[in-house]
């Protein structure tokens, strides 16, 4: 949230319309208000999509739709905002895979090894970035935030949520392999 403040406040003293200033000042301002909030609920969200990583088979009513299973179908029974988001959320989480990609890798193998698993199952990790993205994407939908407000906040802060989900995944493989995790082989 620190690095979204700093990039919308980049945005702002960069921006050469009144209105783009005015716009970036108040998210920013607004999320100042907010950060407390949006990383309870972020918690809170995460930890109730945790519980269905591992049991459901993703299928569920409740369970969040899955953006790389995504078909015109699917769009075509949703209204405007509903599209919007949709596609606003598939654009952050395609930001934040290409940030994490090598990490996630490497990830992917150490937790599958911890688990016990005698290959690599990307889906058996319940930190995959579809999950951390949706998660985001619903806490913040929990707020009486003005939607340009929460777009905007996607737009400047993907690269950024990208870089700390990265981190993330680097931090846990740096503690696997010093808990002596060897990661799982990937089946070709």
């Amino acid at each position: 949230l620190a690095k979204l403040s700093e990039s919308l406040q980049i945005k702002e003293s960069s921006a050469f319309s009144p209105q783009d200033k005015h716009l970036y000042h108040e998210s920013r301002k607004v999320l100042l208000q907010y950060q407390d909030l949006v990383a309870a609920r972020f918690i809170e969200t995460l930890a109730t999509a945790l519980p269905l990583q591992d049991g459901a088979a993703g299928g569920s009513a409740g369970a969040p739709r899955r953006l790389d299973h995504l078909s015109l179908d699917d769009l075509e029974l949703m209204d405007d905002s509903q599209v919007h988001e949709t596609v606003e959320q598939g654009r952050v989480l395609q930001i934040v895979k290409m940030a994490v990609d090598e990490d996630l890798v490497t990830f992917n193998a150490l937790l599958s090894s911890a688990r016990e698993l005698a290959v690599v199952r990307p889906d058996a990790n319940p930190l995959r970035p579809d999950v951390l993205v949706q998660s985001l994407m619903r806490a913040l939908e929990t707020l009486h935030v003005d939607p340009a407000i929460r777009s905007n906040w996607f737009h400047c802060g993907a690269v950024a949520l990208g870089q700390e989900v990265q981190q993330l995944y680097q931090d846990l493989s740096t503690w696997l392999m010093s808990q002596g995790v060897q990661p799982a082989g990937y089946v070709v």
